[in-house]
Parts: structure tokens; C-alpha cells; sequence
């Protein structure tokens, strides 16, 4: 049975889609628990980006005044200004060294008229799990556990069971793929991996890149099956905060391929 023409529930229906987020929300906390309990801390923090980086409350996002037609839902409208709240993190569930090999995430808060939109993207373009269910058996398998030789022993074992050996062997492969160091977070891109819903535009996936290393400027863009872009806004940064509000002021959409699932981003927290 369909919400729509671009979502639909699984054989399950919508009662057992809700009960598996709910029980998708129990192992989340089992997972806080585990890592509070490697580190010795007192209470829990984050499941899944545990570290922050760096946090900015005062970002802008300024929208095109020629943004197209069709992706002008709710606040992106033809030359608004959008306040945005931006956090950069290491994506380990506990608070790790800067320069350990982990995948990085960023989150932007738009604070749109009585509601916020969040947007989350991670500086690796491919999803480790195929859907949510494969994400929650990853994520419990190196749940506390901080080494990198642990973390795949206990995916090795634990994962077949639960999600096949061919997934097993392309979350792992995809894991290693994605844990780099990095020199800095503001030159890194972002994805927003799975689609999201935007309005009747459609399901779209996005981006955030630095347009150059010499110049610490950015863009999010919402791709098409067209790879077409328009562009939004550029400017140049003197330091590492200024770089990470820039970051999300260059803004460019157009309309995902339809065809690509909306499949839901599960929240950093």
C-alpha cells in the first residue's frame, strides 16, 4: 500500500514498519550502552557521531533567486535567507582521537517557518548497509568496540546471521572504504547517501562540497538523473569557522531521479 507515487511500505505494512523502528529505537540505546560502558563514562552519549568537531549556530543558507519552479516547497523559496545551525563529526559512536581513520559526517539544521528540516550527509558517496535493518545489525556488531581488528571480527561473526554473507562482505568492504584521515573537514564532500522526500519535487539526493582548496567555499547540491546545477551563491573564508558557514551558503537543486528510493536517513543521535 502506498503513502504516494514515490513511497511505498514493505510486505510488513505500516504497523510493522512502525514496530521495527521501535525496535530499532531499543538497540540504539543498547548501543549507547555498550560504548558508555568501553569508555567508562558516566552517561551515554550519541549512538552513531558521537564526537563533534566543530558547531556553528549562526550560519545563512541563501537560495537562488532563480531556483526552479518545481523544488520551491516550504522555506526554499526564490531568494530566502535561511537560518542554519551546522555540525561536523567523526561518525565512531565514541569520542576517539581526530586522527583515527572514521568516516565523517556533517548536519545542517535549516530553521524553516514553525518547523526545521534536518540534512545529513557523510564524506562517503556509497551507504555501508542497504537499508535500515542491515544498518542496525552493522552498528550493533561494533557497538563498544574500539579497535579496528575487533570492530571486523565481531562484523565477521555476527553479521551473517543476521543480513547474508554477500551483505556481510559489501558492508565491510564499503566500512573500510569509508574510515579515512582527513586534513581538514571543511575540504571534505558530502552526501546525503539515500533520497529524500522534497515536497512534490519528488525524491532527491544531495551534496556539499568545496568548490576549490584555495578558495574554502562550498555548495550543497540536490543531483538529477540530468547532473545539471545551478549555482547559488560563492565566497571566500579566512579561517576554519567561517569556512564550515560557508560551506552550506552555496545552494544549487534540481529534481533526483524519481526511480531512486526514498529511503529513510536514520538520525544521528
Amino acid at each position: 500500500m502506498g503513502t504516494n507515487t514515490h513511497e511505498r511500505y514493505g510486505r510488513k505494512g505500516l504497523q510493522g514498519e512502525l514496530d521495527d523502528f521501535a525496535r530499532y529505537a531499543r538497540e540504539v540505546i543498547k548501543i549507547q550502552e555498550r560504548n558508555r560502558a568501553k569508555r567508562g563514562g558516566m552517561r551515554s552519549a550519541r549512538a552513531f557521531h558521537a564526537k563533534s568537531a566543530l558547531s556553528v549556530k549562526n550560519a545563512m543558507l541563501f537560495v537562488d533567486a532563480n531556483v526552479p519552479a518545481d523544488l520551491r516547497q516550504d522555506c526554499f523559496q526564490p531568494g530566502a535567507e535561511i537560518r542554519a545551525t551546522v555540525r561536523l563529526s567523526n561518525a565512531s559512536g565514541m569520542h576517539e582521537s581526530d586522527g583515527r581513520k572514521d568516516l565523517r559526517g556533517i548536519a545542517v539544521r535549516l530553521e524553516g517557518p514553525g518547523h526545521v528540516h534536518d540534512l545529513l550527509m557523510s564524506n562517503f558517496e556509497r551507504p555501508p548497509a542497504a537499508n535500515a535493518k542491515q544498518f542496525m545489525a552493522m552498528s550493533a556488531a561494533v557497538a563498544g568496540r574500539s579497535s579496528p581488528v575487533a570492530k571486523l571480527i565481531s562484523l565477521l561473526f555476527r553479521l551473517p546471521p543476521r543480513v547474508g554473507v554477500f551483505a556481510t562482505i559489501r558492508i565491510i568492504r564499503n566500512g573500510m572504504a569509508s574510515a579515512q584521515k582527513v586534513d581538514s573537514l571543511a575540504t571534505q564532500t558530502y552526501w546525503s547517501r539515500g533520497a529524500i522526500l522534497w515536497g512534490d519535487a519528488g525524491p532527491v539526493r544531495y551534496s556539499l562540497h568545496p568548490i576549490s582548496r584555495s578558495r574554502r567555499c562550498g555548495r550543497i547540491i540536490i543531483s538529477t538523473a540530468r547532473r545539471s546545477s545551478s549555482n547559488i551563491w560563492s565566497s571566500t573564508q579566512r579561517s576554519t569557522a567561517s569556512a564550515v558557514r560557508e560551506l552550506i551558503r552555496r545552494f544549487t537543486a534540481s529534481r533526483s531521479n524519481p526511480s531512486l528510493s526514498p529511503s529513510p536517513t536514520l538520525p544521528t543521535s
